[in-house]
């Protein structure tokens, strides 16, 4: 048995001692990982891993931002690794919005409603098509004008939809038709944009809960109107959609 493998269980034992006594102020980056590691990979030195997946991601964030593919790709890696990063990200995230917005879930078009009203100001009765992004716990993390007037698929970029999306680390979007015409949505005429904007979205696996129309106090949820049928975008959880 070489002399690094005698010692890898006493250099675990130093590093979490480090961390129990000055949490990150005393480690370097790769520590750090190497730290997080030793909960996924048993009996064996992680380091040269963390130092892997710094030189490859550039910094501790560009690990934890990484796809999961790109992660277990790493030599020596492999997919518990990136699960436990992958598990390491969320709970950050979850820490940070919760911190920084104490947003509730949306989780009714009413909710839905309230929300953009509260963030539309002075343009409350401008017509446009917004997208509300959201988080695994369907608390909003994101609110983009998408287009502004009457919408067209044509005339909607959907690099934007996905860049933005990305952007927010969505998991979760819900598209809002702000001042449209009611009569319009009732008779079908905007289903084929929800529809194609479902499918923009489903491209990069975020998930279309609804696409909601709203006039004053007025919605209509195309979940409800059975516009996205069984094959596809999920309701919003927990109640359902409801339309007043």
């Amino acid at each position: 048995m070489s002399w690094g493998s005698k010692t890898y269980h006493g250099h675990r034992a130093r590093l979490r001692q480090k961390f129990k006594d000055a949490a990150f102020t005393w480690l370097h980056d790769y520590e750090i990982l190497e730290l997080l590691l030793t909960y996924s990979i048993p009996r064996v030195d992680v380091k040269p891993y963390a130092k892997d997946l710094l030189k490859k991601f550039g910094s501790i964030r560009g690990v934890l931002d990484a796809p999961r593919k790109d992660v277990a790709a790493v030599n020596g890696v492999g997919e518990n690794v990136s699960v436990l990063i992958a598990f390491a990200r969320e709970l950050t995230e979850c820490m940070l919005t919760e911190a920084a917005s104490p947003q509730q879930a949306l989780n009714q078009p009413e909710d839905v409603a309230c929300f953009v009203a509260e963030h539309m100001g002075s343009n409350k009765g401008d017509e446009a098509l917004l997208a509300v992004y959201l988080n695994s716990k369907n608390r909003p993390v994101g609110l983009d004008t998408i287009f502004e007037g009457c919408p067209d698929l044509q005339n909607i970029s959907g690099k934007e939809v996905v860049k933005k999306a990305l952007e927010f680390n969505a998991r979760s979007v819900i598209f809002v038709h702000h001042g449209a015409s009611l009569a319009a949505a009732e008779e079908n005429l905007e289903r084929p944009l929800a529809m194609g904007l479902r499918t923009v979205a489903s491209a990069v696996d975020v998930v279309v809960h609804d696409y909601i129309i709203l006039r004053g106090d007025s919605v209509l949820s195309a979940q409800q109107e059975g516009w996205f049928g069984s094959d596809g975008g999920r309701p919003i959880p927990r109640g359902g959609p409801r339309r007043s």
